[in-house]
């Protein structure tokens, strides 16, 4: 059975341009790389939706799935657009090893104090410019989040399930009849006696209470 993330995706790093142009979001759940993806809300990292079926595949339907990375519930989740910036994991181990020695610390065991204090200052420098980077990108995260609607996964499954619903609908509304003209609905009657003939009359009563009088011979 053919794996189907492999229709809309790769299980390799790519290593030539138009692999590299096409393919540049890396699921770090599944390790595939996608030409589009989802970012999570809460902690800005990378979650395919195939990873997000399989979540609620795995925890019985439930309609509210922790996330995998940060455990915030419940979970969130929008579309990476091309105005994002690219998040980048490192898959290989010549990349961690690579920045591992960047992020190395450069003091050596038994060095003296002075050497110590001169190398401290660019470290303090590093760090502060580290956490201006840091704030940069959590300002422009929020912005992002101020301009796009975060959709959950309770959210997502009540669209499906209407969506469904809709292909079955029945229209039930009750038929409107047309009104019957020239045919006015008749009006409610009085049996009473004419004082001046005494012949019994049928009056019909109006809507506004007033009795409109005529007379008919009744059969005793």
């Amino acid at each position: 059975m053919t794996e189907p993330r492999l229709e809309c995706g790769i299980d390799f790093t790519p290593q030539k341009p138009d692999q590299k142009d096409r393919y540049k979001y890396l699921c770090p759940v599944c390790m595939f790389y996608f030409e589009t993806i989802n970012v999570t809300m809460c902690c800005q990292n990378y979650y395919c939706a195939f990873c997000t079926v399989d979540a609620l595949e795995t925890n019985d339907n439930k309609l509210d799935p922790v996330c995998p990375f940060c455990s915030a519930s419940p979970l969130a989740i929008r579309s990476v657009t091309k105005e994002d910036e690219v998040k980048l994991y490192l898959d290989e181990q010549s990349q961690r090893v690579q920045q591992a020695c960047v992020f190395s610390s450069p003091l050596n065991i038994g060095a003296s104090r002075e050497e110590m204090m001169r190398k401290m200052i660019p470290l303090e420098k590093i760090q502060m410019r580290h956490a201006d980077n840091s704030l940069k990108e959590r300002r422009k995260s929020l912005s992002d989040a101020e301009n796009t609607v975060p959709v959950t996964i309770r959210e997502l499954f009540i669209k499906t399930t209407i969506k469904q619903e809709d292909l079955y609908s029945v229209d039930d509304e009750p038929i409107q009849h047309e009104p019957v003209v020239g045919r006015p609905e008749s009006a409610p009657s009085k049996l009473g006696t004419n004082s001046s003939t005494g012949k019994n009359v049928v009056t019909p009563v109006t809507a506004q209470g007033q009795q409109v009088g005529k007379e008919q011979n009744m059969v005793r």
